[in-house]
């Protein structure tokens, strides 16, 4: 089974290619949040508890993504950050489903 395997680069570039695609994604989907919450309620403040664990995960990611541009980070280092940023987005998820009453408490 671990002939068949990619190997520990391949999947480190996988694993890149696929943090940038969702760090694009996740970008648009904030954008458009962001937009969409100012048209439909322009009082309210755009900051509860699922927005801001959105925002760090997008900060989290951008990291990745910067250290391995410009920073040079490879290997452990980036799966570190991907993981954490994975277990970000469990734990946001969890603790507001535990927490709060709705998915969103804008107000």
């Amino acid at each position: 089974i671990y002939s068949k395997m990619p190997s520990l680069e391949e999947l480190s570039e996988m694993n890149f290619r696929t943090a940038v695609i969702g760090f694009a994604f996740l970008t648009l989907t904030i954008l458009f949040g962001v937009l969409w919450r100012k048209s439909v309620l322009p009082e309210v403040k755009h900051f509860d508890p699922q927005v801001i664990g959105a925002y760090l995960v997008w900060v989290i990611y951008g990291l990745m993504i910067y250290g391995k541009k410009i920073g040079r980070w490879t290997g452990k280092w980036l799966a570190y950050i991907s993981i954490s940023g994975f277990m970000v987005i469990l734990l946001s998820i969890l603790v507001i489903r535990i927490f709060t009453k709705s998915f969103h408490q804008f107000g």
